[in-house]
């Protein structure tokens, strides 16, 4: 290995480490998951107009795993999960796409 190439190496992946974790605009990576709520809960109203309430979920689910968003997939799982169960009728939610 060439002279200094393992300090710049080291250096070159704790810069982009660094940038990674402060995500956009320098705000400490807090602006993606506002971002990827925006987009969710936009995109939630859009698919609910053509697919009706399962669009709700599927937003969500489809935000959630392409921006690797735990919260947006439980959220979705939520969702599904209230309106298999109410439409069942186990009582187990609304059978609306809303919260249980």
């Amino acid at each position: 290995m060439a002279k200094g190439t393992k300090v710049r190496h080291v250096y070159a992946k704790a810069k982009r480490t660094y940038h990674r974790a402060r995500g956009m605009a320098g705000m400490g990576g807090k602006l993606n998951p506002v971002i990827a709520g925006g987009v969710a809960q936009l995109g939630s109203g859009v698919l609910a107009g053509f697919i009706g309430p399962m669009g709700s979920p599927l937003a969500k689910g489809g935000v959630g795993w392409f921006m690797n968003n735990p919260t947006l997939l439980t959220m979705a799982g939520m969702e599904l999960a209230g309106m298999v169960g109410g439409g069942l009728g186990l009582g187990a939610g609304t059978g609306t796409g809303g919260f249980v």
